[in-house]
């Protein structure tokens, strides 16, 4: 009778190992594993009972052996997928860096050097008043037609004073204030103007206050 015995037990040990195998096998990762009750339709002997009661504590034991072990190379597993996700995370992340610091470069297109900074410095560098606005001998300035309007007036007047008593230092600096003023109420009147008498308006009002800077002790006030 132990000889039945013993086979069964081994045919049992062969069929949770075939069952296992073939789990792993079929997902790529260790299934946990249960062996399914036994049913005799004889009763049990005492040797019997025994033996079957040995080899249900032995197949136990190997089950759980065996499941601790899956579920401890799954958790591994699930650990490993986890610093994947991580790494990626942040190398996607510097990469979209990368990438964004790349298009800025390209719109903004390749630095200025020295020599372009001095050229446009110099672009944005108002003219100075021309002989035909301004009378250097008498230290006079000359109005264009469309400042000659009563609107402008009080400003104009005050410049004139200016002039005629030096025009340099508090004075240069009292006109650069009059002349911002009068771009002031120059936008105020703008649809009132042709563009193009505008334009050379609001230049002639820029050139003075940068010809001011050229007077002794004058100090520079930035055109608006």
């Amino acid at each position: 009778m132990k000889a039945p015995l013993l086979s069964a037990l081994v045919l049992t040990l062969t069929l949770i190992s075939a069952g296992a195998a073939w789990a792993q096998g079929s997902s790529g990762f260790p299934a946990p594993v249960g062996s399914p009750p036994v049913f005799y339709d004889h009763a049990s002997t005492l040797e019997e009972g025994v033996l079957r009661g040995g080899g249900d504590l032995l197949r136990g034991i190997g089950e759980m052996n065996y499941n601790n072990a899956a579920a401890f190379i799954l958790g591994q597993e699930g650990y490993s997928r986890y610093l994947d996700n991580r790494l990626k995370g942040a190398a996607t992340y510097f990469d979209l860096r990368k990438l964004n610091r790349e298009a800025r470069a390209e719109e903004r297109g390749q630095r200025p050097t020295a020599k372009d900074i001095a050229r446009y410095a110099r672009l944005r560098t108002p003219d100075r008043l021309p002989p035909v606005h301004f009378d250097a001998a008498r230290n006079r300035v000359v109005w264009p037609e469309v400042f000659n309007h009563s609107y402008f007036a009080d400003e104009r007047e005050q410049i004139d004073r200016l002039m005629a008593a030096g025009g340099s230092g508090p004075e240069a600096r009292e006109i650069q204030l009059l002349a911002a003023q009068m771009v002031e109420k120059l936008r105020a009147v703008v649809h009132n103007i042709q563009p193009g008498e505008y334009a050379a308006a609001k230049r002639f009002l820029t050139s003075l206050q940068y010809e001011m800077n050229f007077t002794p002790g004058a100090v520079g006030i930035a055109a608006r």
